[in-house]
């Protein structure tokens, strides 16, 4: 038993509806609460009643709000005046006023929106509106009482700690009935493997996250706890930043608790688990990966504790050593910070088609790498064990829980079945067993009812339903006693609105205890009684802040010492995935550039005076486009005014459809994509430009588009890619990334050239300076042109700029020399590599045209020998991509069991 556990103090009294000092009180508060709960749940739907004897707050900024009556509010005392420590902060906001407040709040939108704050995967663009509703109204708390939270967790962290050790372990908890056998051998994380794991400090766990609740009559309760890999910190984190930056003065004045402090000892925890493996441990986390739901916080977390960012595709197992798959080999990993389910970790030994990292398991058991939370701790996270946890508390640390779960039944016991059946409309029915997939998403045992589990506590499903539910599988079902969770004001529409909160909160271990952090993740939903599943699509989320009595010095992640420092240049650990997003982000940049450039080209000629019928350059251009998958074919030539008309229409439709292959908005889509995936490699500068070029594709509307408004949405996506090109090439350091994203824009680059060059060559003639002027404009080299030639518009001039000069950079020549250099840097081999022969032979073939005798073959009827050389390029250079990926990324597939289950 911990000191910290040893003497938790009861939770002390809140100014609410009653006082706790006595067991008759608390018979009495219970008597009262099941009467407000009665009457709160015989209203249909839960309305919230306005209370006919609401007295005006004495501070103007709260004078609108009015909580609901049947909740303790946060905000408001029971005589419906301002608690104390909420003064200062109404003062201050009312100071400020609510044009002021309203434009504070689209600050904090913004830095949201910058910052792309998501539940969800990044890059996906049909998950956008997932982004964080984050209100600008923190939840105020005192230091006492957050004093009495932080150790009553403390206490439940430790007993859930003790719990894994034993039930992986002596199992006393099974013997002594105290865990029906059926509850764990039916739990799908209770797995053989799991048994005998080492257990680093002493610590089965290692980070802990709690749901807790505030009841009608001013206590708190926990309403779930995640022991598998608790998230949320770093939505609170950026909650903090946000918050803080539209507040500064005020949150400097209120003595708000500091959060750095937390994640400082998440960090030294992680890196004091592997010590025996090495002083200054390789420390990974294991995401599910970009396209699941959390990216953005194993992104962010990455970030700011500055490890390495990895999927399971990443790692691999080496005489019983966890290695990292890297350009420049493989590097070993001593700690792994898990943000991924168990189950599937190790296929080897666990089974099932989910990608996972076999032999893990056992490089774990020889103590080569230390994995937090260990393997099978999210078994005890299941609401099943929320019913015994008195018991076992009293069994493992001797003493009573500090903080109670809310009231609830397991269907397994027949005496717990009939309250259920009893009650069951006043109680909220959750699968008993919790079970996350591989990537992160909740899922549950496969026992239950998939469609059954969606419509659950909703109006959907009706109450015979319900009950059919718990008397086909009880054991499969818990209930929770539904109360209305406490209230506090969120902001909306200029004015405060009641809203049901509670707060996830996290711990993490120390060297003895446990170090938490203070507030948390304050979640707001309509609903009075349920957590919302997420507060980005459920709900909102707002700050907490733990007011202290005392000034409070700022903390940073970043500390100086005295001891001296090894200087380090150039280090990199490159997984090969990071590489090929890096090498495609490349290529989709320049393939961005260059329709944006062709789009303009024929915008501008649709909008002008000219006839575009009588445009000679039109043809080649639109057939670009519809080589380009821009447009479908039949625009090649335009013979009449239906024909433009229907262009005219066409074009914005086909460019701005995100669903179209290959369009503008599907190309700015994957480029979203591939930054979202190297997330953690991405400064906040340029994440923001991602996001930038992608809101500008979504204001637009496809359907109510015209060429004109086409236009503007392209220059802006011009000058965006530029400046998005520009920053990654000026504050990426020269190291393998940067080679990766170079390759990949210059690959592309030469491909796009020379399809541009023979497109426009095939109907060139001899007066075709409005074809000239058009291939200079699309490869952003007229200015250079004219500062050599004026207007002296010529084939061959136009052709050796394009194609042939080595000063000019955008030429395919100076593309193919640039990719032969970087070839040259990333050389894995000693001997020249395939890749680097061929781009070698891609190159001399172009240096060696003579353009007078090239522009002699384009102007005359000879030229299927001069589209020859364009052919052979145009097949090489994909070639010469699909060497690359061989020779540099990973293509692994599924791993699975070899031996089956029941043998």
């Amino acid at each position: 038993m911990s000191e910290d556990s040893a003497s938790i103090p009861e939770q002390p009294p809140q100014s609410g509806p009653a006082d706790f000092s006595s067991d008759s009180q608390n018979q009495q508060q219970q008597g009262q609460l099941q009467q407000q709960q009665q009457q709160f749940f015989s209203v249909p739907g839960m309305p919230e009643k306005p209370n006919s004897n609401l007295k005006s707050p004495n501070t103007d900024f709260f004078s609108d709000y009015r909580p609901p009556s049947h909740s303790y509010d946060e905000i408001l005392d029971p005589d419906l005046n301002l608690r104390q420590h909420w003064n200062s902060f109404a003062n201050e906001v009312t100071r400020l006023g609510r044009p002021e407040l309203d434009r504070r709040v689209n600050q904090i939108r913004k830095i949201v929106h910058q910052n792309g704050i998501a539940y969800s995967a990044y890059g996906d663009p049909s998950l956008r509106e997932k982004h964080l509703q984050l209100d600008p109204l923190p939840h105020l708390m005192l230091e006492a009482e957050w004093d009495f939270i932080q150790r009553a967790l403390t206490q439940r962290a430790n007993l859930f700690n003790r719990m894994l050790s034993d039930i992986f372990g002596p199992q006393k908890l099974l013997k002594q009935n105290i865990i029906p056998a059926e509850v764990l051998f039916q739990h799908p994380q209770y797995q053989l493997p799991y048994h005998g794991l080492p257990e680093p400090g002493g610590q089965h766990l290692h980070f802990y996250a709690a749901e807790i609740v505030r009841s009608p009559d001013g206590r708190w309760h926990v309403k779930s706890d995640r022991t598998d890999f608790p998230g949320g910190s770093a939505f609170a984190l950026e909650n903090r930043i946000a918050t803080s930056r539209a507040f500064p003065s005020i949150f400097r004045r209120s003595n708000v608790q500091r959060i750095a402090p937390y994640f400082i000892a998440l960090r030294d925890n992680l890196k004091r688990l592997a010590q025996h493996i090495n002083p200054e441990p390789h420390i990974a986390i294991l995401s599910a990966g970009a396209g699941r739901n959390g990216y953005f916080e194993d992104s962010m977390l990455a970030r700011y504790l500055g490890f390495t960012l990895v999927e399971t595709r990443d790692l691999v197992v080496r005489q019983q050593k966890l290695m990292l798959k890297t350009l420049d080999g493989l590097m070993p990993v001593d700690v792994v910070f898990r943000r991924y389910q168990s189950n599937p970790l190790d296929p080897l030994e666990i089974g099932g088609t989910v990608p996972g990292i076999p032999g893990i398991l056992q490089a774990i058991r020889s103590g080569n790498v230390v994995v937090a939370n260990s393997p099978g701790s999210g078994l005890v996270e299941s609401p099943v064990f929320a019913t015994f946890l008195p018991k076992i508390c009293e069994s493992l640390l001797g003493e009573k829980l500090a903080i109670e779960s809310v009231n609830s039944w397991w269907g397994g016991n027949a005496k717990s079945l009939a309250i259920m059946l009893d009650r069951i409309d006043e109680i909220q029915l959750m699968p008993a067993f919790r079970v996350r997939s591989g990537f992160g998403q909740l899922a549950d045992k496969a026992s239950v009812d998939q469609l059954a589990l969606k419509q659950l506590n909703t109006e959907i499903m009706t109450r015979a339903k319900r009950i059919e539910l718990l008397r086909t599988s009880p054991s499969h079902w818990v209930g929770f006693e539904k109360f209305p969770h406490s209230s506090k004001a969120y902001w909306e529409d200029g004015k405060t609105k009641p809203g049901y909160i509670s707060i996830r909160t996290f711990a993490t271990a120390t060297d003895n205890s446990w170090s938490m952090l203070p507030g948390g993740l304050v979640r707001i939903s309509e609903t009075p009684c349920e957590i919302p599943d997420n507060p980005f699509s459920d709900g909102r989320a707002s700050d907490a802040w733990i007011i202290s009595d005392q000034p409070v010095r700022p903390t940073s992640l970043l500390k100086g010492t005295s001891d001296s420092i090894q200087l380090v240049r150039g280090r990199e650990f490159l997984p090969s995935r990071i590489a090929e997003s890096l090498f495609w982000l490349g290529r989709y940049l320049d393939r961005a550039d260059y329709t944006s450039r062709l789009l303009r080209a024929v915008g501008t000629r649709l909008t002008g005076e000219s006839n575009p019928a009588d445009m000679l350059e039109l043809p080649s251009l639109l057939r670009t486009l519809i080589k380009s998958g821009q447009l479908n074919p039949g625009f090649e030539n335009l013979t009449d005014d239906d024909q433009v008309k229907k262009l005219e229409e066409t074009l914005p439709r086909h460019a701005l459809n995100s669903s179209r292959l290959n369009s503008i908005h599907f190309q700015i889509d994957q480029i979203v994509s591939l930054a979202g995936q190297i997330r953690d490699r991405l400064s906040s500068d340029a994440w923001r430009m991602v996001q930038d070029m992608s809101a500008t594709m979504d204001d637009a509307c496809p359907s109510q588009c015209e060429v004109s408004d086409l236009l503007d949405i392209i220059d802006s996506l011009i000058v965006g890619l530029a400046a998005y090109s520009g920053f990654l090439n000026d504050s990426m350091t020269r190291t393998k990334a940067h080679k990766f994203v170079n390759m990949g824009n210059q690959l592309e680059h030469a491909l796009q050239i020379v399809s541009y060059v023979k497109t426009c060559v095939r109907g060139i003639s001899r007066d075709a300076t409005s074809i000239l002027d058009t291939m200079l404009e699309i490869s952003d080299s007229s200015l250079t042109y004219r500062s050599r030639y004026y207007t002296n518009v010529q084939l061959p001039a136009v052709l050796d700029l394009l194609l042939l000069d080595p000063a000019n950079p955008r030429s395919l020549i100076y593309q193919l020399k640039r990719l032969v250099t970087n070839l040259e840097q990333v050389a894995q081999t000693e001997g020249d590599s395939k890749e680097l022969i061929l781009a070698r032979e891609i190159a001399e073939s172009i240096q060696t045209m003579d353009v007078f005798q090239f522009s002699d073959l384009a102007q005359s009827s000879q030229k299927n020998d001069l589209f020859k050389l364009f052919e052979s390029i145009e097949q090489k250079l994909p070639k010469l991509a699909t060497l690359i990926s061989n020779r540099h990324f990973v293509h692994t597939g599924n791993f699975v069991q070899i031996v089956e289950d029941n043998l």
